[in-house]
């Protein structure tokens, strides 16, 4: 009976020695699953700081374009107001030369009459 009883306590601390190294390899696992889930966190947060920070870039480069463009614009509407100013200018010219051509017609003619009748 007492040889019953110690190989049951045997048994018992060996049960007890597998279930402590169950318990210490639990731990360790817990531990380097612990360890794996800071270190997603880390790498999560930084992901989500580069996100923000490529939005806000991205931001900055949509207005920067929004203004370019604007400004583009600007400049075509003022080149073609320009160029339509010149096409006037140029109409203008061509209006003042026929009639500055008319004129001379005009004078010459008045320069022969009054030749012709001695004025």
């Amino acid at each position: 009976m007492i040889e019953a009883l110690k190989k049951k306590d045997r048994s018992l601390d060996d049960e007890k020695k597998d279930a402590e190294g169950k318990r210490s390899e639990l731990k360790q696992d817990l531990k380097s699953f612990q360890e794996k889930n800071d270190h997603m966190k880390r790498d999560g947060d930084v992901d989500r700081k580069k996100i923000e920070d490529l939005l806000r870039e991205r931001d900055i480069l949509n207005k920067s374009v929004v203004k370019a463009d604007e400004r583009t614009k600007r400049s075509i509407d003022l080149v073609k107001r320009q160029e339509t100013q010149a096409v006037n200018v140029q109409k203008d010219i061509a209006r003042w030369k026929a009639d500055a051509q008319d004129f001379r017609k005009r004078i010459f003619e008045l320069e022969k009459q009054r030749e012709k009748y001695g004025i």
